[in-house]
């Protein structure tokens, strides 16, 4: 990949390794990644069923992805600093972080991805689905972003 930085190739080929992974180890399959638009802004919407969903869902995009994690995540420097390479953006819970809101409508409008997860948070059980928030709508909406829906199943 030549004129990539090695941050990039670092990132590019991690998504890499952690398809291959999630594919031997889990039997992790992604269906329809070829309908993924590229250089537009992107708003990956799934369903939450664990820890690792960023991770796995992040690694199907074929395409830098951003997410977004709980501040509290950021507070442990070696933790944070490694979900922070992989593009996560800290948002405060429990009310509206308006700091976050903006990072969050900068990426979309420079053509960015993101992943949301419209419930919210996680539904262990993985088969049912939660009331959605509003946000994936009102970040599509405000900044045009195309939606592009994923479901994970098994990785509760």
């Amino acid at each position: 990949m030549p004129g990539k930085k090695p941050k990039e190739l670092i990132y590019h080929y991690s998504k890499w390794l952690a398809r291959l992974i999630l594919r031997v180890l889990y039997g992790c399959r992604y269906i329809g990644r070829e309908n993924i638009p590229e250089g537009c802004p992107l708003i990956i919407a799934s369903n939450h069923c664990s820890y690792c969903d960023p991770m796995s869902v992040g690694a199907g995009v074929p395409r830098p992805i951003h997410f977004m994690a709980k501040k509290d995540l950021f507070k442990n420097p070696f933790f944070g600093g490694f979900i922070s390479f992989y593009h996560a953006v800290p948002i405060r819970r429990g009310g509206m972080d308006w700091r976050g809101i903006e990072v969050l409508k900068k990426i979309l409008s420079d053509n960015g991805a993101l992943i949301m997860f419209p419930q919210g948070t996680r539904r262990p059980d993985g088969a049912s689905l939660g009331k959605a928030k509003f946000g994936v709508g009102m970040f599509a909406q405000e900044t045009g972003a195309t939606i592009v829906p994923v479901f994970m199943l098994g990785t509760g």
